[in-house]
């Protein structure tokens, strides 16, 4: 745990692995977060923000979409969310987003940060890392992540057993 006494206990996509038939389908995937505590108002809790990089093969699939509109925004009016996150799409092999919400209502518990999207480029695996994770408190200090866990994508043919 961490100075602040803040501890979320694994991060990442739902799915170890997927697979597109082919050039240019599409695959949504899950970032979820487990274990984030209640929001204790000046004390900190609850989710208010995250930032990471996706890591991916480039010369397989891209980023086409997202919306990070679900457990930031769970939390109820008044709802001010913040995006810093790169425009999409993304074709250089490592996306940066940042999201964040100041409204004052903070969700905690387990939940999807952000719903990405990803088209088919090329036939091929690619890796999908999140790296440079931090997700942050209702007061914009950071949680210890426990486990972060990544996940790869096929095109082109099945996942391996």
């Amino acid at each position: 745990m961490d100075p602040a006494g803040n501890d979320a206990t694994s991060f990442g996509p739902l799915e170890a692995c997927a697979a597109l038939p082919g050039i240019g389908t599409t695959l949504q995937f899950d970032v979820v977060i487990q274990g984030v505590p209640p929001s204790t108002g000046v004390g900190g809790g609850g989710l208010g923000g995250f930032q990471m990089n996706l890591q991916y093969n480039q010369s397989v699939v891209q980023v086409s979409n997202y919306s990070a509109a679900f457990m930031l925004q769970a939390g109820g009016p008044p709802l001010t969310p913040v995006s810093a996150s790169e425009p999409v799409p993304d074709a250089d092999g490592n996306w940066q987003m940042s999201e964040f919400e100041v409204g004052g209502n903070y969700e905690s518990g387990d939940g999807v940060l952000i719903r990405i999207e990803l088209q088919a480029v090329g036939n091929g695996q690619s890796p999908l890392r999140l790296l440079a994770v931090t997700v942050f408190d209702s007061q914009g200090s950071p949680y210890t992540i426990g486990q972060i866990t990544d996940g790869s994508v096929f095109v082109g043919s099945p996942c391996p057993p």
